[in-house]
């Protein structure tokens, strides 16, 4: 009788996992795209997901024309990546010219991917996007900082390939 229940339970969770299966199976792979000035809908969605994803305190949004205009900068940029035509994940970075070299340097301020899409390789297609369209720009570098006790952070950068240095980053509150 116990060994009957058991493979009924088992078929029971073997179907379940199938049917997560397809479900995962189904679903578009997911596609980024550089956000331009008139996506600022987007911006403030992706945002959003930065404040939820970093668990950030509540603060003074900026307006849909600040986001506007800083969309508009040849030196800022948004890469939004999207499942299914939802917003899942996303980065910011910041061009840099440099006085070492004539090459530029891009740093990703900010990258997030909402917790049921990551592992799932969205964070992965970000960094190599990024990675694509500066080297296809003739940048020298790109880069990124992480917190220390930001351990998943620090996987993910290393496992995306990124060298790691022991570097301190010191604010000043204005």
């Amino acid at each position: 009788m116990k060994h009957d229940s058991f493979q009924a339970h088992y078929r029971y969770a073997a179907a379940g996992i199938f049917a997560i299966f397809l479900v995962m199976n189904t679903l578009s792979q997911p596609r980024v795209a550089r956000l331009q000035p008139h996506h600022t809908t987007d911006f403030a969605q992706l945002i959003a997901l930065f404040e939820e994803v970093f668990e950030m305190p509540a603060y003074e949004r900026p307006t849909l024309a600040h986001l506007e205009k800083l969309l508009a900068q040849p030196d800022f940029f948004v890469l939004a990546a999207y499942v299914n035509d939802q917003l899942v994940g996303g980065l910011t970075a910041y061009v840099w010219d440099q006085y070492y070299s004539d090459k530029k340097l891009a740093y990703v301020y900010d990258l997030a991917v909402l917790p049921m899409y990551q592992r799932k390789g969205v964070g992965r297609l970000l960094m190599a996007e990024i990675q694509h369209r500066c080297r296809e720009a003739g940048f020298a570098e790109v880069f990124v900082q992480a917190e220390q006790e930001d351990t998943h952070a620090l996987d993910f950068y290393r496992a995306t390939g990124g060298v790691e240095q022991a570097v301190y980053h010191f604010s000043y509150r204005l």
